[in-house]
């Protein structure tokens, strides 16, 4: 198989919010993972692609010019499978209607005719 066909969605995505945000950290919170997860997951995608994508310096983190490549190629890519995600959860093909009734109402409801 090719590198593009295993390239991990979720490794794309991360890098893209990572990428956007310019922290591991801030990314986290949106991904609802930790830092350490989301540097793990971009290490991996750097391996994959054999290339790194962040300067890392410190506190401070930077695309390479091949991250900033990266980065303008896929972003908008993600944010469309995003959109396409939110669709289909939004778009009532699976929904749930919960229908709530007084406890008293059946008591004074007659099922008699």
């Amino acid at each position: 198989m090719s590198a593009t066909a295993t390239t991990s969605l979720r490794g794309l995505r991360t890098f893209c919010i990572a990428a956007r945000l310019q922290s591991f950290q801030e990314a986290g919170k949106v991904l609802f993972i930790t830092a350490s997860a989301v540097s793990h997951q971009i290490k991996s995608l750097e391996q994959e692609l054999g290339v790194p994508l962040f300067e890392r310096g410190g506190r401070e983190l930077k695309l390479t010019a091949t991250g900033q490549a990266l980065y303008e190629d896929v972003g908008s890519l993600i944010e469309q499978l995003d959109g396409v995600i939110s669709d289909y959860k939004n778009s009532g093909r699976r929904s749930t209607i919960r229908i709530s009734v007084q406890p008293f109402l059946p008591a004074k409801c007659s099922c008699r005719n």
